[in-house]
């Protein structure tokens, strides 16, 4: 073959291979671009929508070989019968992928093949153990064939690692067994872990006794370990009314120094930090125009100071701005006393100190208005009675409305409270 030749044919060899790849390349892309626009739609459509169907059916037309795809198509069927065959036929495709057998699961079921449904969510599990998802498919296939035994093995294993799964799980079981929480300790995985979710769990639906339950089967290291969930769990308790549990919590994990049945810093020897994660220390809202509070290292009956509230020029009709809760018991008989003073208190209405159930705020008693002016330190106390519900007290500063305008001057300083079971 002459050089001529050689290089002619090397010319065209060298411009049919770019030309062979451009081919492959379109084909490709002509096989690949449909199969990618059918997934896309399946998976920004969801079943539920009005046009899930015609979703499924363009899908089908474009990637009738995913399994996602044929997945959802059979979902939008109406024959059921023909959902198990396109579903048979995606775990044939994919025999591996747990998600299949799922579907295929609750396809069988649905036509009554209890057996065969049986097969494929334990096949799934299999697939899958350490996953949540086919156990949670299989516990609730068991729960509706009233197998609560076997039900609860699966779902108390898709508890173990899965936070999410857990709150599934927990609220199943909590509108199963209408709101039983010992049905959920049953389904809780023993590990500390699932323990404190479920703690969580049961406050926030104001199961006071079971979560502090949960709760002291945790090790110390372990309380420490879930110090954010508590805080958590404190804020559930407290807003809802299980003042015993939470202040029980929040002691063991060094949120609190009280104690039921005591006012904690009564002589004002503590700062008074208003810290919202201790809600059974003295509490002072916000500071407005015409009101001060200070602790007054001048001003003491006893230790280094007191507290001393400032009006000037207040104004408001109603007055709540410094209070405490305290953990008390049911339908018993307390005292509470502590010592004031008062400087120029001038208003036709002057303050008060109140005690309040704190699970209703029914008023339980009440002191005398402060006297205008006592340079003394005198004791004065409010004598009470629990009621059947209540589990804790306010005891707040309060004035009484008096109409407008109704300026309220002056100061008055407190120390030593002291609450007595009489």
């Amino acid at each position: 073959m002459s050089d001529h030749s050689k290089t002619k044919i090397t010319k065209l060899s060298s411009k049919a291979v770019p030309a062979a790849v451009v081919l492959i390349t379109i084909t490709l892309a002509w096989v690949s671009i449909p199969n990618l626009f059918g997934n896309l739609l399946v998976q920004t459509t969801s079943v539920l929508s009005p046009n899930a169907k015609e979703v499924a059916e363009l899908s089908m037309a474009l990637a009738a070989d995913d399994p996602q795809v044929r997945n959802m198509f059979a979902l939008t069927r109406d024959d059921q019968n023909e959902v198990v065959r396109i579903m048979e036929d995606s775990v044939e495709q994919a025999p591996n992928d747990p998600r299949w057998r799922v579907s295929l699961g609750r396809a069988y079921e649905q036509i009554d093949q209890v057996d065969k449904a049986e097969l494929q969510f334990k096949k799934a599990v299999d697939l899958a153990p350490d996953h949540a998802n086919p156990r949670w498919h299989l516990g609730n296939f068991y729960l509706r064939q009233e197998r609560e035994d076997d039900a609860f093995e699966q779902l108390r294993g898709a508890t173990r690692d899965h936070a999410r799964s857990r709150e599934q799980v927990f609220s199943l079981i909590w509108d199963y067994s209408n709101g039983d929480p010992s049905q959920l300790e049953r389904v809780a995985d023993p590990g500390p872990e699932p323990k404190v979710y479920l703690a969580r769990f049961l406050a926030q639906r104001g199961q006071g006794t079971a979560a502090l339950s949960v709760w002291q089967q945790l090790e110390p290291v372990d309380k420490r370990r879930f110090k954010g969930i508590a805080w958590w769990m404190i804020q559930e308790l407290y807003a809802k009314g299980n003042y015993s549990q939470a202040q029980e919590i929040a002691r063991e994990i060094g949120q609190t120094a009280s104690v039921p049945e005591s006012v904690t810093n009564p002589s004002f020897e503590e700062p008074v930090l208003n810290a919202p994660e201790d809600q059974f220390s003295w509490q002072v809202r916000a500071p407005e125009k015409g009101l001060t509070v200070d602790l007054d290292s001048q001003v003491k009956r006893s230790g280094g100071r007191s507290l001393k509230i400032s009006f000037r020029g207040q104004t408001r009709s109603e007055l709540a701005d410094v209070y405490q809760t305290i953990v008390v018991a049911p339908e018993t008989d307390y005292v509470l006393n502590l010592f004031l003073r008062t400087e120029g208190l001038r208003s036709p209405v002057r303050p008060v100190i109140q005690v309040l159930a704190a699970n209703d705020t029914q008023l339980l008693g009440t002191t005398e208005m402060f006297p205008p002016d006592s340079p003394e330190w005198t004791k004065t106390s409010v004598q009470f009675r629990t009621g059947p519900i209540t589990t804790a007290i306010s005891i707040r500063t309060f004035r009484p409305a008096c109409g407008e305008p109704c300026v309220l001057a002056g100061a008055v300083w407190y120390d030593d409270f002291e609450l007595i079971r009489r």
